[in-house]
């Protein structure tokens, strides 16, 4: 697709949003971000190494004046430069080199797959692009762990212009340490220029500071004219295009450590003479490339590797970057389609800033996981078993590490609303290690595994026993209806009925057990966690109605029915103006967001006149404070995201919008400068924990109960 018309379709998916609202901005002096200036604009957002952002917030610096980091903070250093006639520009990094301009910085332009950059470069204008693909129904392209950068050129002035682009990578992206020593190799034909770097000594599966220490950097481009490569030390490569517009094709022979004169990977391109029709685009491919990705115990107890699903398809990391950069024009219009439909249907919500949120929030959900596959017997790669395995990024939730269950339960609305089999594959991997023999307890694990990548079990006691059984059995029916495929179901339902029969032994009276919420919420008898354990029950019944098994459906339903009416007798305030949050604790009163999973099931097991009750005090309550309401009274200045969009969602439309828009006034506050957090203080904005957490997926739960199970 043309560049105009990529840029085009950028302008009527804000012009759409424009017609709704953009939110005031207090950030940018000299530019304006639309929808709104985010704590942290997504660059490269693939996966969880491959996961960079440029900081922002108050009052921020253009991306040509910071260095792009991993969503930790971490430099992840990347570089970007133009000449035009001569005369060197930066579009990107803070590099201070000799002899070039500062771009200027005109606006920027995120929708859910993409972030748009305009500078103006003298007399030209840039259009510096990334696009993180999201590839929901396609396995090998959504597991590949590459983003895109593109530019074009444009005259401003109607005369021609000689225009000449050049971007390079650190060693940075694959290592946590900058001591660590890296080595590096270029691989050059007639058809494409692909510079990579890794450690010099790798550590398979080891994470270090949010890095993998067993990874492999990419940097590449197709073969065009006027192409020229160069690896080489940070100084000596930017300074060469400075110079000479031009690139020597040589590589440094010195490997040495990440900070020793900074080797980086450059790759520039000779655009020519440039009018005032936009240019063809000059394409970067970045990737972030392991061999294997995950350590797994699964049911028969043994540790396996499993790697990326993608390579199924290909022979070596050299073969996925050039069908990555061979599909750019297919993933241009996929991206565009993606974004008009999200925007579309987000606009179905009649909430003005409702879409923004979720052009905020698609890539960092989705980013956070890695789809894999396993090997059979016969060493061959086994494309039906396929297991998707999350990073809990940020730490939102108990424990951290692998597939969190209360972290998946958060994030499982996007899954569901772009491909409810998504949801499955991360369900498996929780499900099959606990039919292990390695795994005894009575309830739900929280997680497979507590440092990522590494999933080798994990049957610690705890006391979320209520929380993860219930948070299993609601996602696990969920995947079912939404997808209409119930193996899960059958391949585990005993296991399903082991933990029904934990919640029904301790639900209505969870005494000292302990929500998701445990850092904020501690209290005795929470209502919230009851409730989700009644949920549990009746998802249950519907699971044995589905299987058949007609007596344990009725068994289950009359005991979800007979702890509900409980629940709400306890529940409901005396004066009927809100839910309680403990029981018989009238002054007690918060986020019921467990609501939610009563209308995701289509359980219909509240009653309307509790939802009513809890609608009416949101209503009430969401304009006295201006960034959310609290999870608990108990503690004003604790709240989170993802329980509050539960909480909006399953409360209607009077409801719903107020509090979107005490969300996006969140996003937005412009005090924060890392990416959106789903953890804060709802009284001052100010950010708590959960940095780019999955759990923002859970932005996506209106369009859930609208589009996904309304069909």
């Amino acid at each position: 697709m043309a560049p105009s018309l990529i840029f085009l379709l950028f302008l009527l998916q804000i012009f759409a949003l424009c017609s709704h609202q953009v939110v005031a901005q207090t950030g940018p002096k000299t530019w304006q971000t639309l929808p709104f200036n985010p704590g942290a604009l997504p660059l490269a957002v693939r996966s969880p190494y491959l996961n960079t952002w440029a900081a922002q917030g108050n009052n921020p610096a253009s991306v040509n004046n910071l260095w792009p980091t991993l969503w930790n903070s971490n430099i992840t250093g990347w570089y970007a430069a133009v000449t035009v006639d001569g005369v060197a520009y930066r579009v990107l990094g803070d590099a201070p080199i000799q002899n070039t301009t500062t771009a200027n910085q005109t606006a920027v332009i995120f929708t859910p797959t993409q972030t748009s950059v305009l500078l103006q470069a003298g007399p030209v204008s840039i259009n510096a692009t990334f696009l993180s693909p999201v590839e929901p129904t396609d396995l090998v392209r959504q597991s590949i762990p590459f983003s895109y950068f593109f530019m074009t050129a444009q005259s401003s002035d109607g005369a021609n212009h000689d225009v000449k682009m050049y971007s390079d990578i650190s060693a940075e992206w694959i290592s946590g340490d900058d001591n660590r020593e890296v080595i590096w190799t270029s691989d050059v034909n007639n058809d494409r220029v692909i510079l990579s770097t890794q450690l010099q000594t790798e550590s398979p599966f080891t994470d270090f500071s949010d890095h993998a220490h067993d990874s492999t950097a990419y940097y590449c481009m197709k073969a065009v004219s006027g192409l020229t490569w160069r690896i080489g030390a940070d100084v000596q490569d930017r300074g060469i295009f400075t110079n000479t517009s031009q690139l020597t094709n040589t590589t440094d022979p010195n490997f040495r450590p990440v900070s020793d004169s900074w080797p980086v990977f450059g790759i520039a391109v000779d655009v020519g003479s440039v009018g005032s029709t936009p240019s063809s685009p000059v394409i970067w491919g970045i990737g972030v490339v392991r061999n294997q990705s995950v350590q797994y115990l699964g049911s028969d107890a043994t540790t396996k590797q499993r790697s990326a699903y993608y390579w199924a398809n290909f022979t070596t990391a050299v073969d996925v970057a050039e069908f990555f950069l061979n599909d750019f024009d297919r993933a241009v219009s996929a991206a565009n389609e993606m974004d008009a439909k999200i925007l579309s249907d987000a606009g179905g919500q009649n909430i003005p800033q409702f879409a923004n949120l979720l052009s905020l929030s698609l890539r960092q959900a989705m980013a956070s996981s890695e789809i894999t596959i396993s090997k059979d017997s016969s060493g061959n790669w086994n494309t039906s078993d396929v297991m998707t395995f999350m990073k809990n990024m940020g730490s939102a939730g108990n424990q951290g590490g692998v597939n969190n269950v209360d972290t998946l339960y958060a994030s499982l609305p996007v899954f569901l609303y772009l491909n409810p089999s998504l949801a499955g594959y991360l369900l498996r991997p929780l499900l099959e290690y606990q039919e292990s023999t390695a795994f005894n307890l009575p309830y739900a694990a929280q997680n497979p595994g507590v440092s990522y990548p590494i999933a080798t079990g994990n049957s610690t006691q705890h006391n979320f026993g209520i929380e993860q059984s219930a948070n299993m059995l609601i996602m696990t029916l969920a995947h079912a209806q939404a997808s209409g495929d119930g193996t899960l179901l059958s391949q585990h339902y005993n296991k399903l009925l082991t933990w029904t029969d934990y919640l029904v032994n301790n639900s209505l009276s969870p005494n000292n057990q302990f929500s998701a919420d445990v850092g904020s919420v501690n209290s005795v008898n929470q209502t919230n966690l009851a409730l989700k354990g009644i949920i549990g029950i009746g998802a249950m019944a519907k699971i044995c109605s589905y299987a058949g098994q007609q007596d344990q459906s009725s068994k289950y339903q009359s005991t979800a029915q007979n702890y509900i009416q409980q629940w709400a007798a306890l529940t409901v305030a005396s004066d009927q103006s809100h839910l309680l949050m403990n029981y018989g604790v009238q002054s007690s009163s918060g986020l019921v967001y467990n609501l939610y999973a009563d209308k995701l099931l289509g359980l219909n097991l509240v009653p309307t006149s509790v939802y009513q009750v809890q609608q009416n005090f949101y209503i009430t309550a969401a304009p006295q404070v201006k960034f959310g309401l609290p999870l608990d009274n108990s503690d004003a200045t604790f709240s989170r995201t993802d329980w509050m969009m539960f909480a909006a969602s399953s409360s209607g439309q009077d409801a719903l919008g107020p509090m979107v828009n005490q969300l996006i006034s969140f996003a937005s506050v412009n005090m924060n400068n890392a990416p959106f957090a789903s953890m804060y203080d709802p009284t001052s904005g100010q950010v708590s924990g959960g940095l780019n957490s999955p759990g923002q997926g859970a932005m996506f739960a209106p369009l859930v109960l609208k589009y996904v199970l309304s069909c």
